[in-house]
């Protein structure tokens, strides 16, 4: 029987890929120094602003902090974890901590996030959306609902395993 869940190979490299492009996201947005009345960012102009030694500090917010390092363990985790259960208990902890640590509105708000993060490449938004950490947030978002399409996988997955067993 094909494996279904995520220690499928293809679905690794896609959480690992996806976690990176999240990362990344955070890491620009902690980066970029643009003027907080600037009415329009093209992405251009965010991308020349850039400061990295902003994103060492960033990261080194207390809730940031704690979403990364939460965020890497569960990718390294759920990369050798076999036990489904166990996987979702760590997507289930992924999806929770940003809520924990940033707002328990996240919940609502990482359905905007691609939304926000597509905006800021279209160049659809202003310096106080940069300057704010809009970005960083919508990371996290991003993070969170990488966390929930996995566990729909997941869930999928075994849902899907037990009907063949019951047959």
């Amino acid at each position: 029987m094909k494996d279904t869940t995520v220690s499928d190979i293809r679905w690794k490299v896609a959480l690992w890929i996806s976690w990176i492009i999240t990362i990344a996201v955070f890491a620009f947005g902690a980066a970029v120094q643009v003027d907080f009345v600037d009415p329009s960012v093209p992405f251009s102009k965010a991308w020349n602003s850039m400061t990295w030694a902003h994103v060492f500090g960033s990261f080194q917010q207390r809730e940031y902090a704690l979403i990364f390092v939460v965020s890497a363990a569960c990718v390294i985790l759920l990369t050798f974890l076999r036990s489904w259960k166990i996987r979702l208990g760590v997507l289930a902890t992924g999806f929770l901590t940003p809520m924990v640590a940033i707002t328990p509105m996240m919940a609502w708000a990482m359905f905007l996030m691609p939304w926000m993060v597509l905006s800021a490449l279209i160049g659809n938004m202003d310096g106080e959306f940069y300057e704010e950490g809009m970005l960083m947030f919508a990371a996290c978002g991003l993070w969170m609902l990488l966390c929930l399409v996995f566990a729909v996988r997941e869930a999928w997955g075994m849902w899907r395993a037990s009907k063949n067993l019951d047959h």
